[in-house]
């Protein structure tokens, strides 16, 4: 090989890539990071709507524990009914520990919670008040008519059923993900006595 020859090899070794191999090379990169992209768009809808759903059960179960415990061995339920503010409400009242004691359900409208409150009834009074405890978040059934499928609060039987134990039923609609889940709960209040008795019960601290 002549000297001339040799430095064209070299030459030809140390050229740089041509426009047109860049663009292909850059073209090539751009579509794989458009595929990769789009995965982590995927992984991440995905996530956030099992994180959604799994937020969701937690809160019907937070609320289905306390209402299964509590609704289960009341002595009475008054009729549910809407506050000032159209909060839906109702109220139990409990013999269990030997002293009457009262509790007061609300589905906030505005904070879209579950809460309750109790008190011991001494006359007219409502001692030992207590303030509005959470027991779960997120239903959006709040603002809902009576008559309403989801109405939150339904009192059964009717006084003139001849059913044993008064119950209440419980309908809880909460967001999961970009659909709302529709829970219902139906709880026999086994220390109660039917046909229900016409005097007021857990009156004293008013309606919410």
């Amino acid at each position: 090989m002549t000297a001339y020859a040799r430095l064209r090899a070299r030459l030809r070794a140390d050229e740089g890539t041509s426009l047109l191999e860049l663009l292909v090379a850059m073209s090539i990169m751009m579509i794989f990071l458009g595929i990769f992209t789009g995965a982590i768009i995927v992984i991440s809808k995905s996530q956030a709507k099992t994180t959604s759903i799994t937020d969701s059960s937690e809160q019907v179960n937070e609320a289905f524990l306390w209402l299964d415990k509590n609704v289960r061995y009341a002595a009475a339920i008054t009729t549910p009914g809407r506050g000032s503010n159209n909060d839906w409400y109702v109220e139990l009242r409990n013999t269990t520990s030997g002293t009457e004691v009262c509790t007061q359900i609300r589905l906030d409208i505005t904070t879209t919670q579950l809460q309750r409150r109790s008190w011991t009834p001494s006359g007219t009074t409502a001692t030992g008040l207590t303030s509005w405890t959470p027991m779960g978040s997120g239903f959006t059934n709040a603002a809902v008519a009576a008559g309403d499928p989801n109405q939150p609060f339904i009192s059964l039987p009717t006084a003139t059923d001849s059913k044993r134990f008064q119950q209440l039923s419980v309908v809880l609609v909460a967001k999961s993900g970009s659909t709302n889940t529709r829970s219902t709960f139906t709880f026999p209040a086994i220390n109660s006595t039917m046909p229900k008795s016409s005097a007021p019960v857990c009156q004293e601290a008013g309606r919410p």
